[in-house]
């Protein structure tokens, strides 16, 4: 994995989590259970593209993420964009995530980064998952 890391490469580890107990336990009611009453800091975006290179909207045009993927001719100049940034219950996110893979329309995702599980969401799952991740703590020559 360090040899990835360090040459920026991407690669799938596959098989990595298979024995946590977070893959059989995490479920929508356990979640909705032991996350009762935490409020959580949310993304949202019209396409799931946060932090990204996008073209402005030109009159009736829909803007176009930059990535090779038909940018009309013509669009408006390339802008970066960042997401909408809300915080809301957990409970709450989850409906709107469930709403937004059933009828489309606004892309809801977790955001806080840096150490997520004991700081925005108070260690309340960090018996699900090992304390440390073997191999992110060899790519990154420390744990956690």
């Amino acid at each position: 994995a360090r040899d990835f890391v360090h040459q920026n490469r991407p690669c799938v580890i596959t098989g990595a989590m298979d024995d946590w107990p977070a893959m059989s336990k995490w479920s929508d009611d356990y979640l909705l259970e032991k996350l009762a009453g935490i409020e959580v800091s949310i993304n949202v975006t019209p396409n799931g593209r946060g932090d990204a290179v996008a073209r402005e909207l030109v009159g009736e045009q829909e803007a176009k993420t930059e990535q090779g993927k038909g940018a009309a001719s013509g669009a408006g100049r390339e802008v970066f964009v960042m997401p909408e940034e809300r915080t809301m219950p957990f409970h709450e996110f989850l409906s709107n995530l469930k709403r937004s893979r059933e009828e489309g329309g606004d892309v809801f995702y977790l955001s806080h980064q840096n150490d997520n599980l004991r700081e925005q969401l108070k260690g309340t799952l960090l018996g699900d998952v090992p304390p440390s991740v073997v191999v992110a703590d060899e790519a990154l020559g420390h744990g956690p």
